[in-house]
């Protein structure tokens, strides 16, 4: 039995991964050890442990049961990683405790990349947030400035875990899909009004890749998105906005 807000992050999560077409996946956590990011020791890993490990993957594995509180796992090994929801779950939460005290202004982050925003930074002059959008690469550079109402902002991107193997590099962010490292992307950021929704869907951007991400966007105009990619056709950076103004 798990409480109501666990069992309710994994019903989101479930549901998030059917929206993504599986790019988004709380279940990916074997594939985090078989890598050694797990660790934040990455790691190269052979195929036939990344195929072990692909074994254990799936949210359709789960079966959430609303009548006693309960998941269940279809196979052995499932490991769950909150990492790429949970601390936009948690920032909502706090934000609905704050409003129900009759706090209306004010933004709160989770390590930087996971950022809510509720009323405004000047009470009545209703001047919204501002945030710095940092360079994926270089945290000392700003891309630009966004500015939120009354929104959340989440942020997947491969500047602090990744590694170096034989010439490539290999971010922790990995497609549970394939079981290898997302290599398209520099960054993904969402802005919408969820801190959970923003952080996974953040998370499955940068896996699906910029044609995928910004198809996704296309599909689903209430999702804003700052995608950043090197353009393989140019070898040139790329900042697309999607549904932002």
């Amino acid at each position: 039995m798990v409480d109501s807000k666990t069992l309710e992050l994994v019903q989101l999560a479930v549901d998030i991964y059917e929206w993504t077409g599986g790019a988004f996946d709380i279940t990916a956590g074997s594939l985090s050890e078989a890598w050694g990011f797990a660790r934040r020791q990455g790691s190269m890993p052979t195929t036939e442990q990344v195929q072990q490990a692909l074994e254990s993957v799936g949210s359709h594995h789960l079966s959430i049961h609303q009548s006693d509180s309960t998941v269940s796992l279809a196979r052995p090994g499932i490991r769950l990683n909150s990492g790429g929801i949970g601390k936009g779950y948690a920032l909502d939460y706090a934000a609905q405790h704050l409003h129900s005290q009759g706090i209306r202004n004010f933004l709160m982050h989770g390590g930087l990349s996971s950022i809510i925003a509720r009323g405004s930074r000047n009470g009545a002059m209703c001047q919204p947030w501002n945030i710095a959008l940092k360079h994926p690469w270089r945290s000392n550079e700003t891309i630009e400035v966004l500015s939120l109402d009354n929104q959340a902002l989440g942020t997947s991107g491969s500047g602090k875990q990744f590694f170096h193997f034989g010439g490539k590099r290999y971010s922790h962010l990995i497609d549970p899909r394939s079981g290898w490292p997302a290599d398209q992307m520099m960054s993904a950021t969402v802005i919408c009004p969820s801190g959970a929704v923003a952080d996974a869907l953040a998370t499955a951007m940068f896996i699906m890749g910029p044609q995928s991400a910004i198809e996704f966007c296309e599909a689903h105009t209430e999702v804003a998105a700052v995608l950043i990619y090197t353009d393989p056709k140019t070898n040139q950076q790329r900042v697309e906005h999607r549904n932002w103004p």
